[in-house]
């Protein structure tokens, strides 16, 4: 097979408690077309003892797949303790850098699953637990230094999705995006997050829209600063590739509130209108819908 011919191979890597099957149906759903799917399937059962055996596993396959395909370009995506394997792998192939194009990694805890570590502590059970309780968040980092990598965490409770706290993700030099509603099982089949695995993947530019927006909003007539504890009401309206969401929320009085949020789910702004200017918000509204269009996600 000449290179013209070589596919891209895609990486994508299921956790603890799992099989490959969603992993799988991801890959598939985000990858383009013509692309070459690896994954791993370590064993439900399986991924609830030590961590080396299903590194080695999951090292063996991208070995064979690198093997048959020697000049492929692969993207990589983990979730949750799929993302931790693919650290490992990176920092102990450092050669194998130069073919992966992109890491996504989906609610994987690179600093360390409390949870898992308070198993380990509380029940002396030193499998799985005690694994993922240990801090890789300096191996990530140095991956994300060289390639381009994306973390998506869930917020389901204000802080995690349900299973893993959202600092417990975060990669210094990645780009980290916050979503909003979304479970720590779900990474793997949210709409939302195929939609910006494609984006991702795809090597799309990712512009900072956050001050755009901002700067519309500041235009409408008659805003006027709002509340920040307002915020928390507020349901997204738009969100676009690099994170920003733009939210609203009417009061009891049927006033309308609007706010912008940044990749991490930080408020940024918060404002609101009279019932007068209401049809003014709506039109900017709908105005940054359509100019913004090519960067919306769903």
């Amino acid at each position: 097979m000449t290179q013209a011919q070589t596919p891209n191979l895609i990486f994508s890597q299921h956790g603890w408690a799992d099989t490959a099957t969603l992993m799988r149906d991801l890959a598939a759903a985000v990858a383009p077309v013509g692309t070459v799917i690896i994954a791993s399937d370590l064993g439900f059962m399986r991924t609830w003892h030590r961590m080396e055996p299903l590194i080695a596993q999951a090292e063996q396959e991208a070995l064979n797949a690198f093997a048959t395909y020697p000049t492929a370009q692969a993207d990589v995506v983990g979730h949750s303790m799929g993302g931790l394997i693919w650290i490992e792998l990176l920092t102990r192939h450092p050669e194998w850098l130069p073919h992966i194009r992109r890491l996504a990694l989906l609610g994987s805890p690179v600093l360390g699953a409390d949870l898992a570590r308070m198993i380990s502590l509380l029940s002396g059970n030193f499998s799985i637990a005690s694994d993922l309780g240990r801090n890789r968040r300096n191996k990530a980092s140095q991956i994300a230094q060289q390639i381009p990598t994306l973390v998506l965490a869930g917020d389901s409770d204000g802080g995690s999705d349900g299973t893993i706290p959202i600092t417990s993700t975060d990669v210094p030099g990645a780009r980290v995006i916050v979503l909003k509603g979304i479970a720590h099982a779900d990474l793997r089949t949210s709409p939302r997050v195929h939609a910006y695995l494609r984006h991702f993947f795809a090597g799309l530019p990712i512009p900072a829209l956050t001050d755009r927006l901002v700067e519309e909003l500041h235009k409408v007539p008659g805003m006027t600063s709002a509340h920040l504890r307002d915020f928390l009401r507020a349901t997204i309206t738009l969100e676009f590739v690099d994170g920003t969401t733009l939210r609203s929320w009417k009061n009891p009085a049927g006033v309308d509130h609007v706010f912008v949020a940044d990749a991490r789910g930080h408020c940024v702004f918060g404002g609101f209108v009279g019932w007068i200017d209401a049809e003014g918000l709506a039109l900017t509204i709908h105005g940054l819908k359509r100019q913004l269009a090519p960067y919306r996600i769903g």
